[in-house]
């Protein structure tokens, strides 16, 4: 899989993205 690269200050996208890959 690819690794998206999202750098938010929340972080909503970016748990979203840790959640697939984990």
């Amino acid at each position: 899989m690819r690794k998206p690269k999202v750098k938010t200050k929340g972080g909503k996208l970016q748990s979203i993205f840790t959640g697939y890959r984990n």
